[in-house]
Parts: C-alpha cells; structure tokens; sequence
C-alpha cells in the first residue's frame, strides 16, 4: 500500500497558541495499546483529545521490546512537533507504516512517529484568496462550566452532596472521590468533565478491578489473580456513574462515561440461617459476657432492624407501652419513617435496661455498652459477634446479620402473608422478602422426616 500523506497550511503555526497541549503518552487499556495526546483545534478554540490506535502495529513485531522502541521514539517526535506550534487539526504530513519492511525503515530513521513529516517534504502553502480580507481581533473566548478541570468538579461533587447526604452515605462517596481524584491527577492532571471519555473510565476501572485504589489492609482480601470482588467493583462504577450524573445535570459534561461499562456479576451473600439450637446457645453467652449484646442480637431478629440502625436508636424513638420503636427516615437504610415491634420476650430486659436515660441517649453508647450520648459504630457490635462465634466455634458464615435472614425466614415459615413480613422487614418489594425464604434450612430435613408422607 501507499504511504498516506496530508498537508497542511503555513499559516497554521500561527494560530496554534502556546502551552495548549499535553505530551504524547502511549497507553493500554482492555481495548489494546494506543498513543494519546490532547492539541488546540482552531475550529473549536480549545484543547482536544487525539488518539491513534497501535494495535495493528503491535502484531507486526515479534518482540514487546521492539515494539517499545517505536512507541518511544513515536511520542517523542509528536511530542518535538507539538511544542513547536504543530496540531493534527490543522492537517499535517505523516507516514503509517504498512508493512513490516516500512516499519523496520521508520526503527532506523533518527526520529520515528506516527505522525511523522519527513525532513525533505516541503511545506505546501494553501492557494492565497483573491481579496485578503484583514484580520479582526477576536475577543478571548468566554470560559463555561465544560472547561471546568475535573478534579474541580469533583471537588464540587463532595460540597453539594455534604448538604445533602447523611454522613454515612456521604462517607462512601468521599472516599470514592478521594481515590478518583488522586487518579485523575496521577494520569490526566488538566483534563475537563468534558474531556473524560468512557475511555477514561474503562482505564480508571481497569485501575480498580487490579486492586489499584484499595487500601492496604484490603489488599489481602484481594482474589488469588490480584482483583478485587465483584461487589467492590460494582460500588465504583455506581458511584462514578453518579459523579458525571450530577456533573452531566450542572452542564460540567455531556454525557455520563460510566454510564454504557457493564456491571460484573456478583456472588450470592456468604450467610447461612441460624437454627434454634444454636441462638440458644449465642443467648447464654451473651447474657453472661454482654447483657447489651443481647438487646442487638433480639432485635435484630424479632425487631427486624439493621445493626448499623440499631446504632442509630435514642431513647425518644422507643415506645415501651406500646412495645414499638418509631425510627425517622434519617435513620433508615431506605429513607424512610418506620415502625418497628419489639418482642415481648425482650420488652421487659429493654424497659429495665433504658430506665435511667435520658431522651437524646442512645440505646447503646460508644465505649460503655450503656445509654449515652454518643452512639457506638455498629463495627463493634460486629467485632463482639466475632468473639462470640470464635469462643463457640461456629461457622463464619453465621454473621450478625444472619440473625435478621433468620428472622425473616422464621416468620415465613411461621405462616405469616408475605406482605406483612415485607413491611415488618422494610423491603421495597415482595421479591426482596421472599428471596428469604429460599436460603438453605438446616432443619428442613428434620421438619420433612416428621411431616411428610411415606410411600
């Protein structure tokens, strides 16, 4: 095949403003290897994203190394050229190598690229208009929120959601944002919303699916091939799709980059139900080690709530007359007022165990397992239950929150309509619940050996 070959005006060199690119870098992401540079376009009057794609030229060398070679004097020469006023734009000379006999040509010249203008070709002057109108200065182009540096809009992102989010959301999008932003400086320090394509963003997953942005004590929860699970990743990707949703709506971009990657699918929850038997068992030990213990351990299974909404529970919210908890939508899962029972078997030991507080108490205060004022992370809870099952030698896979599956799955057994136990466990639909009712029964055999006919 022909070398292709463009030219391009004189007065171009011109018009090209200084410091308005940023240097050729080669990248390689799941789409394969590519060089990547942004230049000034004169039609748009902005910096613009240039990438050309190298993967056919990789499979004409044998060895990475070589091929390193050309991709090394490759960002040099667009790199020489761009810092000297040159843009694609504009049009330019450049040779593509077509054959492994061009290539191996171009290995030997002293500055190798694609683009490349040989030193030999000579510039070819655009034919001059018949009237040569003057030139008007132009005022400086009005800067809008498009031109917005990323890390800026980020930065915008967290204010605005701080007004708006309670701190235990708004901790997971901080810390969403803290990795991205560190990211987007590391890799493309100047590039705008706008600028950010799904690309980019495919190159940032990739990033996160090889444990990139985890913290070092997560490192060791990574997968035997060095990624992180399904679950992990699928939280990133949601909540960058809704940093460029927000960003999208304040006119920051155009379009959502994380909006078209595809969701990895995720593992069943590692939880099994807790027989009778065995919550016996947890009840003695905690009313001997941790009377608090027990409170959240009934609740969570009668009651119904959440650990990390039972950390939430003051004083005020608990009706022990009516035997209800009343919790406001701030702190719900679901954003929504809920009204709670509590057991009767519990009611007294929560009557006794409140006696003494105040109002705004919390039902479980950081560091005393007593009514206080400062409510205790519902990590510890976590942490006593680990002990727990350590000191009984129960599986890891009956955590805390198996006592709420437990729960649910009992009052199905029990005969309850679905709906009722849908509102009780507030779920968003009849699916959720009954997905409950399929978790693996340990005394289902039992129950089947009583019940069931004989042939």
């Amino acid at each position: 095949m022909a070398e292709k070959k463009i030219f391009m005006s004189v007065d171009f060199f011109q018009t090209c403003p200084a410091q308005s690119y940023l240097p050729a870098t080669i990248r390689h992401n799941m789409a394969g290897w590519f060089v990547e540079f942004y230049s000034f376009n004169p039609l748009s009057q902005k910096r613009e994203r240039v990438k050309y794609r190298l993967n056919k030229y990789r499979k004409k060398f044998r060895t990475m190394s070589e091929f390193r070679v050309l991709t090394g004097q490759l960002c040099y020469s667009i790199n020489s050229k761009l810092s000297v006023g040159w843009s694609p734009f504009g049009g330019s000379a450049f040779v593509i190598p077509t054959s492994m006999e061009t290539a191996q040509q171009l290995m030997a010249a002293p500055m190798i690229g694609v683009p490349q203008m040989p030193a030999n070709t000579p510039i070819v002057p655009m034919q001059p208009k018949a009237v040569i109108q003057p030139i008007v200065p132009q005022k400086p182009k009005k800067k809008t929120r498009a031109d917005e540096p990323l890390v800026k809009v980020i930065d915008k992102f967290i204010e605005e959601k701080s007004l708006e989010l309670r701190k235990s959301t708004l901790y997971s999008y901080n810390s969403f944002c803290v990795n991205f932003k560190a990211w987007v400086k590391e890799r493309y320090p100047n590039i705008t919303a706008s600028e950010f394509t799904q690309e980019c963003a495919l190159e940032y997953m990739e990033y996160v699916f090889r444990g990139g942005n985890s913290r070092p004590h997560a490192k060791a929860k990574l997968s035997d091939n060095g990624t992180v699970c399904p679950r992990t990743y699928n939280n990133n990707l949601k909540q960058g799709r809704a940093v460029f949703s927000w960003a999208v709506s304040n006119c920051y971009a155009t379009d959502n980059p994380f909006a078209k990657i595809k969701v990895k699918r995720e593992e069943e929850k590692q939880r099994i139900l807790i027989p009778q038997d065995v919550r016996a068992k947890i009840a003695d030990y905690f009313k001997e080690k941790n009377p608090a213990m027990m409170i959240i351990c009934d609740m969570t299974y009668s009651t119904l709530l959440r650990p990390i909404e039972i950390s939430r529970i003051q004083i005020k919210y608990i009706d022990v007359e009516h035997g209800t908890i009343t919790m406001p939508g701030d702190k719900t899962k679901n954003h929504k007022n809920r009204v709670c029972r509590i057991s009767p078997s519990i009611l007294p030991i929560i009557k006794d165990f409140i006696k003494d507080a105040e109002p705004d108490d919390y039902l479980i205060a950081d560091g005393s397992w007593r009514c206080g004022k400062k409510p205790m992370n519902s990590h510890t809870f976590s942490g006593a239950w680990d002990r727990m099952r350590s000191d009984l030698g129960l599986p890891s896979e009956m955590q805390l929150y198996s006592l709420r599956d437990t729960g649910i799955n009992s009052m199905l057994r029990a005969g309850l309509d679905p709906l009722s136990v849908m509102q009780a466990a507030d779920h968003h639909d009849l699916a959720m619940t009954t997905r409950y009712a399929n978790h693996a029964d340990p005394e289902l055999f039992k129950r089947l050996n009583e019940l069931a006919p004989e042939f």
